[in-house]
């Protein structure tokens, strides 16, 4: 139980600095704890990439291949609109609306959306421990 608590507080620690200005190798050190201390598995899920915009873009660009006969380029583009469907239900089945730690038994998984001031440096760090 002390072991639950503990990821807890990191998981909640992690979501605080989400939304604020932040040092990076705190960050790092805070990452590393969790994953030495506790064998923690890291999942980084892009929301920010597979989005209603990739999605659609890439269902146009099928059409053009399948027209086009390139059927190698149309299935790629098939492909990324099936991607970008999966993460756009699995964001609304969470509904999320900002990013977001969340830590499920072995792992500390990474909701990325883009959406808070530390996003990016948080992204680049949890990425290098992936």
């Amino acid at each position: 139980m002390e072991a639950i608590d503990a990821i807890n507080n990191i998981v909640s620690e992690l979501n605080d600095i989400l939304d604020s200005v932040i040092d990076g190798q705190y960050i790092q050190e805070l990452l590393e704890y969790a994953q030495n201390r506790y064998s923690l598995r890291f999942i980084f899920v892009d929301f920010e990439f597979y989005n209603e915009v990739r999605r659609e873009n890439a269902r146009q660009r099928k059409i053009v291949g399948v027209k086009a006969q390139n059927f190698e380029f149309a299935a790629s583009q098939r492909y990324l609109e099936k991607e970008c469907q999966k993460y756009i239900e699995l964001k609304a089945e969470l509904n999320l609306e900002k990013s977001t730690f969340f830590c499920d038994e072995a792992y500390l998984v990474y909701c990325y959306l883009g959406t808070e001031k530390a996003d990016k440096q948080l992204k680049e760090r949890f990425l290098k421990l992936v």
